[in-house]
């Protein structure tokens, strides 16, 4: 309930609502599309299908990651008036960006009707992969969200960070095009393994084992972190705020 309150609020008396999240992102995905299909020399009908998809996932991403720093100090009036249990609002940001990330999905679809490719046997990878894209946003938010009550200058820090990563991750351009020792880039971010897990399905192709194996291992390992820092400091979040 709090989740759909959010978006409904944020686009209140507008006359498409919540769709505008849908428009804006179409009208980003087109014009981006254009402008680096021309300067990758490759073709619109090859190269939007990718964009597209990158740009959804990536949005699901980078507000996970950007709310999480914050997903605490926009509670304060619940955390300081309500004993609901302090991960209910992480609940409730994770949510909020998956409805986004829902609408955005549309546009794949009119991308898949025009442009292809066909879907195939591999999106169904697609579920665990929202999985562990989930499971991961829960610990980012519980440590992130604790630290940035704490010290206000993180929330824009994490901002800038998300934006470096998107730069490093293969979103405008494809991994083929790297060489040598820049496919570091792709092997050992986890940003990418997140985007290549989540996107791979969408366009056809097969699971990475690498991309699979890193987001393996930034879940597992995160979220033992987060239970262990999270226990300890969950108690100051009320006075953080």
């Amino acid at each position: 309930m709090l989740a759909i309150s959010d978006i409904k609020l944020r686009y209140r008396r507008s006359r498409i609502g919540q769709f505008w999240l849908t428009l804006s992102m179409a009208i980003t995905i087109l014009a981006l599309a254009f402008v680096y299909s021309a300067i990758f020399q490759i073709a619109l009908n090859i190269y939007l299908p990718i964009i597209a998809y990158s740009l959804i996932v990536w949005g699901l991403i980078a507000g996970v990651c950007n709310e999480a720093a914050t997903v605490f100090i926009e509670a304060e009036g619940y955390i300081r008036s309500s004993p609901l249990a302090k991960s209910v609002y992480v609940y409730r940001m994770l949510l909020r960006n998956f409805i986004v990330f829902l609408h955005n999905l549309l546009i794949g679809v009119v991308v898949v009707l025009i442009f292809g490719p066909v879907p195939n046997v591999n999106l169904l990878y697609i579920l665990p992969a929202l999985c562990l894209t989930m499971i991961t946003g829960v610990w980012v938010a519980l440590i992130l969200g604790t630290l940035s009550a704490r010290f206000r200058d993180l929330p824009p820090i994490v901002a800038s960070l998300v934006q470096i990563a998107f730069f490093l991750s293969p979103i405008m351009w494809t991994s083929s095009q790297l060489r040598g020792r820049f496919q570091i880039l792709v092997d050992w971010n986890p940003f990418a393994a997140f985007l290549n897990i989540m996107r791979d399905p969408m366009l056809g192709n097969p699971p990475n084992g690498t991309a699979w194996a890193l987001a393996f291992f930034v879940t597992i390992a995160g979220s033992l972190l987060a239970l262990a820092f999270f226990s300890r400091f969950r108690s100051r979040i009320s006075f953080y705020v």
